[in-house]
């Protein structure tokens, strides 16, 4: 029951960096349990819900790394909305920890929706958010061997779109990271 209503009192926090500062100065133990109880709205709303401080979600998201994988990534897959865009902020070690790590399939398959929708729906898309999805792909198909899942996935999803996609993913690939990510 005082769990509940810490939970409540941090989710009250208007400020992400108010937010995380709270989350520091509890025990561990405890504020990884709030973190994991998140409802997916509730984190929806800390991440992608920016309100212009896309430097603190950053941070808070690579925060989490330490204290709950699986809030890391359930955040982390939260970022990637199409009204938004890829979450740009701080110096990005979420998306390194994304590059350098194998990701849970469901945040794969996450990212491949947001790639596809995003440029099919929004055909003057950020440059920059390619290029990251590009560093995250490449990052993916190269050192956890992700290639065929992502390619199986597009062609479930979307086989009149796989050999555009699929030819997007080897340019990916072959390309240098334009970002420190890879």
């Amino acid at each position: 029951m005082k769990q509940d209503k810490i939970k409540k009192q941090l989710l009250s926090e208007h400020f992400i960096e108010d937010m995380q500062r709270s989350l520091e100065e509890m025990p561990e133990d405890v504020a990884k349990q709030i973190i994991d109880s998140m409802s997916e709205k509730e984190i929806y709303i800390r991440v992608s819900k920016r309100r212009m401080q896309e430097d603190y979600v950053a941070d808070y998201i690579d925060f989490l790394w330490d204290i709950s994988r699986d809030a890391f990534w359930k955040h982390v897959s939260a970022t990637f909305d199409i009204k938004e865009g890829l979450l740009w902020g701080g110096d990005m070690l979420y998306i390194e920890k994304i590059c350098k790590n194998e990701i849970p399939s469901v945040l794969l398959e996450k990212i491949i929706e947001f790639w596809v929708n995003y440029t099919s729906e929004n055909s003057e898309a950020y440059e920059m958010d390619i290029d990251g999805l590009g560093c995250i792909l490449k990052a993916q198909c190269v050192r956890f061997d992700q290639k065929e899942n992502i390619l199986k996935h597009l062609g479930e999803k979307y086989p009149d779109l796989l050999h555009s996609y699929s030819e997007q993913l080897d340019h990916f690939i072959k390309s240098d990271c334009h970002y420190n990510f890879y």
